[in-house]
């Protein structure tokens, strides 16, 4: 599966696990993306977009 956004460029974040004792470990924070068919000009293209682009995409009326 794609880890980054085909639209906005969104990607996995870095960061780190803290224990109860405080000791830090690497992590990565990976977005949220989805495999979504979308009509645009009359054709079709699967693109793998992150869900919160999908949502500000259906707030502009871009997608139904």
């Amino acid at each position: 599966m794609a880890t980054t956004c085909e639209l906005s460029g969104q990607g996995n974040g870095y960061g780190n696990k803290v224990s109860h004792s405080k000791q830090r470990t690497h992590r990565v924070l990976r977005s949220n993306i989805q495999k979504k068919t979308i009509v645009l000009d009359g054709q079709k293209a699967t693109l793998h977009i992150s869900t919160r682009t999908l949502r500000t995409l259906k707030k502009q009326g871009i997608i139904k």
